[in-house]
């Protein structure tokens, strides 16, 4: 499988923050950003301004990942995925394993997770229960988008519907630890590098001059938080999107 450099992208505007941010997330309109151990996110609104979701007392609370819904912030501390009511302020446990790498949200609330210890790919119904489960997997990062769960492994991206199937398998030959997908195009990359891999009929480069945190998708805005994780890079991805 071949792969080459397509473009040196330049970002359009960039943002200086004044925190030092983990992980960051797009819902709706607006940008939330996490530090890894913090009692909060904070949400980035149109006008770049900041608000805040405090969700405990916790100062040293572990934030490996976590996710949006309408009404309910979604937590993953590595072990335990907790919810938390985001108008009444309450919150509780949905779920417990032993290494929780990475978790999705659908829009009916059920979830699936990944356990990286058990090699455990999860499907949760609305109640919280087991539905499926697929055993002797190791997945390193999923994405969800038009019925299809893109899950990131060590050598490949495989391609799952909503009752567990392989639709597809596309190998990798190189380290990955992120996956976004965008219109179902599919990129990948790995934290500190400074490069991503979309995949058109190969994979193919995409050099970004800094190195990378994290990343979401905002429709074909690419967003990039920078190693430092105090700031925000922005690349206008319409040309490359198909």
């Amino acid at each position: 499988m071949l792969t080459f450099i397509i473009l040196l992208l330049v970002p359009d505007s960039t943002i200086t923050l004044n925190d030092v941010y983990h992980s960051i997330e797009a819902y709706g309109n607006n940008l939330y950003l996490a530090a890894f151990a913090n009692n909060c996110v904070h949400k980035m609104g149109p006008l770049n301004e900041l608000s805040t979701i405090t969700f405990t007392d916790d100062l040293n609370y572990r934030i490996n990942s976590f996710a949006l819904t309408p009404f309910v912030l979604y937590l993953n501390n590595g072990r335990t995925i907790e919810k938390y009511y985001l108008a009444s302020g309450i919150k509780e446990k949905v779920f417990r394993t032993k290494d929780i790498s990475s978790f999705i949200v659908l829009d009916n609330e059920e979830l699936i997770i990944s356990d990286r210890v058990e090699r455990e790919l999860i499907f949760l119904d609305f109640l919280y229960k087991r539905r499926l489960t697929i055993s002797d997997i190791s997945i390193k990062d999923m994405y969800h988008a038009d019925n299809i769960l893109y899950t990131l492994t060590n050598n490949s991206v495989m391609l799952f519907d909503e009752h567990g199937n392989i639709n597809r398998t596309l190998e990798i030959p190189f380290a990955s630890s992120n996956i976004l997908v965008q219109d179902s195009t599919i990129l990948i990359f790995h934290e500190h590098n400074e490069y991503l891999y979309i995949m058109h009929d190969t994979w193919q480069i995409i050099e970004l001059g800094i190195s990378i945190k994290d990343a979401v998708m905002l429709d074909q805005i690419l967003i990039i938080l920078a190693a430092s994780g105090s700031s925000l890079y922005f690349y206008d991805l319409s040309d490359l999107i198909e």
